[in-house]
This record gives structure tokens, sequence and C-alpha cells, in this order.
């Protein structure tokens, strides 16, 4: 199972053509995304639709409702891995070791160690620091 991270996804949402051609490569069913990413696109398109309504445009806002429409139809195409008990008990442990790395991200691992998954991400910096997971950096 390959989990894509948020940072790869959001590539592969926008189009960019490096990130997409090799998304598409990986075997549809062996690839996924953690429910923390779907939370941080949900929560990114909820922003731009808050920021478009202070503006007054109404093509800045029929643009970030647009791109909420585009990105829950791409979400409803990816299999999403839970936040599950085991997961939380691998989160627990790695703040018990202070492993130096943002919530969501640690979630993200997390998720990733309790479906045997490995994540694909662009941030070897911070998923480096976790043990046992195992990651394919794509840059």
């Amino acid at each position: 199972m390959k989990l894509v991270d948020t940072d790869v996804f959001t590539l592969v949402l926008a189009g960019n053509p490096s990130y997409s051609d090799r998304y598409d490569a990986v075997e549809p069913n062996s690839r996924s995304i953690a429910v923390v990413t779907a939370e941080e696109i949900l929560r990114g398109r909820l922003a731009s639709i808050r920021a478009a309504q202070s503006k007054s445009d109404p093509n800045a806002l029929a643009f970030a409702y647009k791109m909420l429409r585009a990105s829950i139809i791409e979400l409803r195409k990816v299999a999403i891995l839970n936040y599950t008990p085991a997961a939380h008990q691998h989160y627990l442990r790695l703040k018990s070791h202070k492993i130096r790395i943002g919530t969501r991200d640690l979630r993200i691992a997390s998720i990733a160690l309790a479906h045997d998954a490995t994540l694909i991400t662009r941030n070897r910096r911070d998923f480096d620091l976790v043990p046992s997971l195992q990651l394919e950096v794509w840059n």
C-alpha cells in the first residue's frame, strides 16, 4: 500500500505533470491518502472560500467553490486510510520519543505505520525522523 502525503497529493490535484504522471503510474488499488490529508485539503479549500467572501468578488468566490467541488470529486476517487486506535498508539509512542515534526505529519506517519504503508512524500527531512517508517521521496 502506498500512502500519498499531502504535499504530493496537492500537486497531483493541481495537475502538476511531474507528480500527476508518477501518481498515475502507481497501481490504483494500492494508492491511498490519510484522512488527515483529506482534512488538510478541505481546510484549505474552506479557507479560500472565507477569504473570497471577505473580498466580495463573485469571480473569486465562484472559483473557490469550483476548487472545493473539484477536490471533493477527487477525494471520492482515492482510498482514504482512517486514523485508527492502532494509529493513535503509534502516535502516542512517537510523541513519547519526542519526534519533532508537526502534529498532522506525525498523525500521517502513524497512519502509514498502522496500515503498513509506504509514505510517498517530498518531506524527507521530517519523515526521516520517524523510526520504521517506509518512505518513497518524490522530488
